[in-house]
């Protein structure tokens, strides 16, 4: 997955996000092959699902100063001077998280028989459970800072909101499988499946005063995409 872009907020942009942070996938998988080519099957076409499970994220942080209005320290709030500001300066944070806990996908496989091996490609559709969380976190660092409820020691002042919902994308790879007898076998398989890119809108929620100094949280577009490699331990029902 990669690509934030937050270009509406107020205090800037979230970047783009580091790389995909897998973990290990689990899931199962059920299909039809028919056997073309005479006797023993030259060629292979068929099509299968499955449901895959497993926790995937990445984030993106940007750390942003902001211009503060300063006061004297018995008096009303004022614009600081040419060269002088409320030093250390105030900052917003701006985070941005998405993951993934699972997908499923519906594909076309075709291939060929060869050396008793499996060599196959397929194709299809693929839809991943999304969920998208954006915070932005605004602390004042100094004493002259007129919006001390935003200070290091009151409650933070954050804007936070969520996001879930599922991505259609396709999804295409390669793989090779061995039969290890007349009903099992075992197949390695690279996929890229692709979701496009995808706008989240929030419903902000505030927390610590942060209405005060925060706007309502930016939508943020999301590029997302896969690369995985499995294993697969496969079972044929019928047949000799």
């Amino acid at each position: 997955m990669r690509g934030f872009d937050d270009g509406n907020s107020s205090y800037g942009h979230v970047g783009d996000g580091n790389p995909l942070r897998g973990r290990c996938i689990v899931g199962t998988q059920i299909g039809y092959d028919r056997e073309l080519g005479g006797r023993d099957g030259m060629w292979i076409i068929g099509f299968e699902g499955d449901a895959d499970y497993g926790d995937r994220s990445m984030g993106a942080v940007f750390v942003l100063p902001v211009t503060a209005i300063c006061r004297f320290p018995a008096g009303a709030p004022i614009p600081p001077p040419p060269g002088f500001g409320c030093a250390p300066a105030p900052q917003t944070t701006n985070a941005r998280a998405v993951e993934t806990r699972g997908d499923v996908s519906v594909r076309f496989r075709g291939g060929a028989i060869w050396g008793g091996a499996l060599i196959y490609a397929t194709a299809g559709l693929s839809i991943a459970n999304t969920s998208l969380r954006a915070e932005d976190r605004f602390v004042t660092l100094s004493s002259l800072d007129a919006a001390l409820h935003c200070s290091a020691t009151d409650p933070p002042c954050i804007a936070t909101g969520r996001k879930h919902e599922n991505r259609i994308g396709w999804t295409a790879g390669f793989g090779g499988e061995l039969p290890l007898d007349d009903k099992f076998s075992i197949a390695a398989e690279y996929r890229h499946s692709d979701y496009g890119s995808h706008a989240y809108g929030f419903k902000t929620s505030f927390a610590g005063n942060g209405a005060q100094v925060l706007s309502t949280l930016a939508s943020t577009s999301i590029s997302l995409n896969d690369d995985r490699v499995t294993l697969r331990l496969n079972y044929r029902f019928g047949g000799a």
